[in-house]
């Protein structure tokens, strides 16, 4: 048996220990490490960041849900009633496990009156670091919490959550605008059978 050269068994632990932190580093994955403005450093961070189920019977859950009672989850965030104009907000969904599951993404237009017919913002928006183009929002008014809100689904029913039983702790969370810290706390919401 020939014994390995010194390159190529240097290569092989080096290649071990990659795979052994691999194995223990976080599974959440840190944001692109850009050089984009933080929500803080613009002064447009979030408000809230709310998760409600909507059932097959056209009521409403809070924070709790059953996925066999769901049909999809909303993600509602609430921006500064003084935000105006076009932006970006990613909500990224992570499982109990904390692996990334989806990232909705959406783009608003903030503090305008909705367009008339003939002024109406194109639909559909691409962005280039998306495969598809997503559907511009106008952010709705929150009376009660004086924000704007633009919203979110994730559906639930006939997903992997259900087929997989992906059920626990799960956790939003919301970024404005490319930034790489969020815009609000995480919100953690519980999916049980």
């Amino acid at each position: 048996m020939r014994c390995p050269s010194p390159s190529l068994e240097a290569w092989r632990r080096a290649a071990l220990l990659a795979g052994a932190l691999a194995l223990v580093s976080p599974a959440r994955p840190a944001r692109a490490a850009e050089a984009k403005p933080t929500a803080s450093e613009s002064g447009t961070a979030c408000r809230f960041l709310r998760v409600r189920g909507l059932r097959d019977d056209g009521s409403v859950r809070w924070w709790r849900f059953s996925a066999t009672d769901l049909l999809d989850l909303e993600l509602v965030v609430g921006l500064p009633s003084q935000l105006t104009g076009e932006h970006r907000v990613d909500v990224e969904v992570y499982t109990p496990d904390e692996h990334l599951y989806r990232t909705l993404t959406m783009v608003l237009r903030a503090g305008e009156a909705a367009a008339s017919p003939a002024e109406a913002p194109p639909p559909r928006r691409k962005l280039s670091d998306l495969a598809r183009p997503v559907d511009v929002q106008q952010a709705e008014r929150d009376a009660r919490s004086r924000s704007s809100t633009v919203r979110a689904t994730l559906p639930v029913a006939g997903t992997s959550i259900v087929s997989s039983s992906l059920y626990g702790r799960w956790t939003a969370v919301a970024y404005l605008d490319g930034s790489t810290e969020a815009c609000v706390a995480p919100r953690a919401f519980r999916l049980r059978p």
